[in-house]
């Protein structure tokens, strides 16, 4: 999977603390969203949908299941490779490209 780091709404007040703390806001929890996984030709029209609702007026595109296996060979970069079965990969809005594991651990407790 390819994710866009660009495409990810995350609001400025979430990306200053981040920043601040030192912290990946993909690694934290967070309530009220959802990943959906579509064929291609059915997306643009489920976010049109989803768009349509208060809670939805955010909702993107952040990525694709591309189909182009790649690994991270070291230091050296991403490589072409064999399949790499439920490998996900953020293209950084820098434009270069990193592995986004599973969390290792627990996540952030949220605090209500």
């Amino acid at each position: 999977m390819l994710i866009n780091e660009q495409s990810i709404p995350v609001s400025s007040e979430v990306d200053s603390i981040c920043q601040l703390l030192g912290l990946d806001p993909l690694y934290l929890a967070c309530e009220g969203r959802v990943v959906i996984f579509l064929p291609a030709p059915l997306a643009s029209k489920a976010l049109e949908t989803l768009r349509r609702l208060p809670a939805g007026r955010k909702a993107a595109i952040i990525g694709e299941v591309s189909g182009r296996a790649q690994r991270w060979d070291g230091g050296a970069g991403w490589q072409g490779a064999g399949r790499q079965v439920g490998q996900v990969v953020l293209k950084t809005t820098a434009g270069g490209y990193r592995p986004l594991p599973m969390l290792a651990g627990e996540p952030i407790p949220r605090i209500c």
